[in-house]
């Protein structure tokens, strides 16, 4: 890949269109889930109407259409943060994923007292609060776009929400077909762009491959402080961009014994060896304020202060500080050429967090210090999940997380799960002992 590609939208139908839809998240680090709403209200119809011999009220079959009365009602009723959490579960199944509990949090409830509502969000991942402990995807789901935006993008040039189906095999392929159309350039409506990590990397490797040398080996400090950032993170120190190396055979890297019953959950990996045995994993942290106009966004990267492991002269943390900011220069000159997409309603934008940097462009809101319009404002539900694949799972999201579940999970825990941890390593569970990796916080 030389270039950024703006995500693929996909209807999940069936195991095939779900296996597709991880392939598209592998490849092209972000994909675009359609249909939740008219898929979610489908499932509760099938539930109901169980006795119901009349198949051509079934949604996917070819002659069915749904009128616009009918999803209207359907989207005002829906539950989106149960909707949210509800995706997951739709992509991946549970050996999967290294967590099980979810909690969707409105971005423009959280963005509205920062005075961030209707502002542009810089290129940036999520989650830099837990360090090392990122989650490895962020969900996006739309409730509402804002207000210029809000045309559903059938690539056929009207707003028909209806998207006809010959069969759900046809209906993906369709998706991915009209893509180019679909995710047209808006300008300010809110539209979302991503950055691949990957590109930008080759890119400063072919034209500074110095920098690019110090970049990927030169431990930078990536930890959120109060004074810069939103609030005190967990401790980082490393360089910015590294790669995990998944093993072909086992995807999580773990020696196992021939008898171990986790053996045969390994070939349930979502992340395909055979495309890819390596995984970018950076993390761009941003101030909490809007950027300057025209400008490039100074990262919170920094420099790391001399101590014992860090003795760096004045020259060297020189060019380690240039090296940083042409690494902003570059990102902010590929933002500017990014294709943009504008989210519908009842769409999920799927994106690896390792890999992506994530971004929106402004949008008009009549929202105040304290509150958003519920009719006319964007509104968006943020889901972080980590998959069987995340580097580890921060103390707090462990504990919220079902009791049986605590076995088979990484995890860098504090005090507070190291008895959990120690009950698993002295456990018969010879998987738990394997799989459960406590790293004590000084």
């Amino acid at each position: 890949m030389t270039t950024t590609t703006p995500p693929q939208r996909i209807r999940i139908t069936n195991e095939a269109s779900r296996k597709q839809a991880l392939g598209l998240l592998q490849r092209d680090g972000a994909v675009i889930v359609t249909h939740l709403v008219d898929d979610d209200d489908d499932d509760d119809d099938d539930d109901d109407d169980d006795d119901d011999d009349d198949d051509t009220n079934h949604p996917h079959h070819n002659g069915s259409t749904t009128t616009k009365t009918t999803t209207t009602t359907t989207r005002s009723k829906t539950d989106w943060p149960k909707l949210a959490t509800s995706v997951p579960r739709r992509l991946w199944t549970t050996e999967q994923l290294a967590t099980r509990h979810w909690t969707a949090a409105s971005v423009r409830d959280e963005h509205v007292p920062l005075k961030l509502h209707g502002q542009p969000l810089p290129p940036h991942t999520d989650g830099y609060i837990w360090g090392d402990g990122q989650p490895d995807i962020v969900e996006l789901v739309c409730q509402q776009p804002a207000a210029e935006a809000a045309v559903r993008d059938d690539g056929d040039g009207d707003d028909d929400d209806d998207d006809d189906e010959n069969n759900s095999n046809n209906n993906n392929n369709n998706n991915n077909n009209n893509n180019n159309n679909n995710n047209r350039n808006h300008n300010s409506v809110g539209a979302n762009y991503v950055l691949n990590g990957n590109v930008i990397y080759q890119e400063i490797r072919s034209k500074r491959p110095d920098l690019a040398q110090l970049l990927t080996t030169v431990p930078v400090d990536h930890t959120e402080r109060s004074d810069s950032g939103v609030a005190q993170g967990v401790e980082s120190v490393r360089p910015i961009w590294e790669w995990i190396e998944y093993d072909k055979n086992h995807p999580d890297n773990d020696d196992r014994d021939e008898d171990d019953e986790a053996l045969s959950k390994a070939s349930s990996s979502w992340w395909d060896t055979s495309i890819s045995q390596r995984r970018l994993c950076w993390r761009r942290m941003v101030p909490p304020q809007p950027p300057v106009p025209g400008t490039a966004v100074e990262s919170l990267w920094q420099v790391v202060e001399e101590n014992d492991n860090h003795n760096h002269d004045n020259d060297t943390r020189a060019t380690i500080q240039d090296a940083i900011a042409y690494l902003n220069q570059t990102i902010h000159d590929q933002a500017r050429a990014a294709p943009r997409f504008c989210l519908q309603t009842g769409e999920a934008l799927l994106v690896d967090n390792y890999v992506m940097l994530h971004a929106r462009d402004g949008f008009s809101t009549l929202a105040t210090t304290t509150t958003a319009s519920t009719t006319t404002d964007r509104w968006m539900w943020r889901v972080w999940v980590w998959t069987q694949h995340c580097r580890q799972v921060p103390p707090e999201i462990l504990l919220q997380q079902p009791q049986e579940q605590l076995q088979g999970t990484r995890t860098a825990a504090p005090a507070t799960v190291h008895a959990a941890g120690q009950a698993l390593r002295e456990s018969g569970s010879a998987a738990a002992r394997r799989r459960l990796v406590v790293e004590q916080q000084q």
